[in-house]
């Protein structure tokens, strides 16, 4: 979520570089900075009255001990209507306070100056490697070529778990675990990442740390268990996402914690299976692994200061394009 500090005090950078993003970003940015407004002036308020009231209620301690009951009483009233005043200040800030964030939470990251502007007609290719293979013959794509060597079942896994899952027979289960093993092991031994085994199901506030909530709150799997029947828990009832991606929980493995600068970088590797609803996506290129909705993943994650998130991003690029 951007700080709205920044949005504050760059409002014209912060719409002009979302309006790259989508027309209505700069509209809602506007709307931000009223309520970001609103709120400060009634903070003001909120404090001025609260400053208010512990000045007088030290006031009516010095009148009782001084025996001047009916002053004491006059300024108990008061404190009661300043009390009211402010029961009426705390929910109003309360709702603006809300309504900033949800509209906050609605901007996406800002894109970087060197990202071009515009849709498929605006890609640039930024590099080449190798030259395309020519078969001899007319390729088979994977669903074919997987379901001919029978590695991966997709009609059983259906049947078990509706479409968009698969069985892994074989070669093919164990063609999956060589890969994993591979790619984890070239990125601990070759790389220096340290490897996280992290868990496949996270609290939504973990998922909004990250970013998948509440945007991609509908393409992901909700997990919510009863407290009745979940006996083990004594801080309300349990209340999961499953993972669409290992960066949720590894970005959040210190969440709430202050890493002195001398510590960082610090390279994660983590395996994990993902799930995803993908739901409304059809045709020809949603067939076989494209949009299942359990994928398994190893994902690269550093943890740097922001100035140097491009130069660490660059060597994690050409760690990735190694394993390829």
């Amino acid at each position: 979520m951007l700080d709205r500090r920044y949005v504050r005090e760059n409002p014209e950078e912060v719409k002009r570089r979302l309006a790259a993003r989508g027309a209505q970003y700069p509209e809602i940015v506007d709307h931000i900075l009223e309520l970001d407004e609103e709120e400060r002036s009634v903070q003001v308020e909120l404090d001025d009255l609260r400053r208010q009231r512990r000045e007088v209620s030290k006031e009516i301690g010095g009148h009782l001990k001084a025996g001047e009951a009916e002053l004491a009483e006059e300024k108990k009233e008061f404190v009661k209507k300043v009390n009211e005043r402010i029961e009426v200040i705390e929910a109003r800030f309360t709702t603006l306070q809300d309504q900033r964030t949800r509209l906050l939470t609605q901007l996406p990251n800002l894109p970087d100056a060197s990202v071009p502007v515009g849709g498929e007609e605006a890609k640039q290719l930024i590099k080449e490697a190798g030259e395309p293979v020519r078969l001899p013959f007319e390729a088979s794509d994977h669903v074919e070529l997987a379901t001919r060597l029978n590695l991966i079942d997709f009609s059983a896994a259906t049947r078990v778990s509706g479409s968009g899952f698969q069985f892994y027979l074989g070669l093919g289960a164990q063609l999956q675990r060589a890969l994993i093993e591979f790619m984890l092991d070239v990125h601990i031994s070759r790389h220096g990442y340290t490897e996280i085994r992290p868990p496949f199901m996270v609290k939504p506030e973990v998922a909004f740390g990250t970013g998948e909530l509440p945007v991609f709150k509908q393409e992901m799997y909700h997990v919510y268990v009863p407290l009745e029947q979940f006996t083990h828990s004594t801080a309300g009832e349990p209340d999961f996402y499953l993972v669409p991606t290992a960066e949720s929980p590894v970005c959040n493995y210190y969440r709430g914690c202050i890493l002195p600068p001398d510590t960082l970088p610090l390279k994660f590797v983590a395996y994990s299976p993902c799930w995803r609803v993908e739901a409304g996506h059809y045709g020809h290129e949603a067939r076989g692994l494209r949009r299942g909705h359990q994928i398994e993943k190893v994902e690269l994650v550093v943890l740097c200061e922001a100035e140097r998130s491009f130069d660490l991003l660059e060597p994690m690029c050409a760690e990735a394009e190694r394993i390829l």
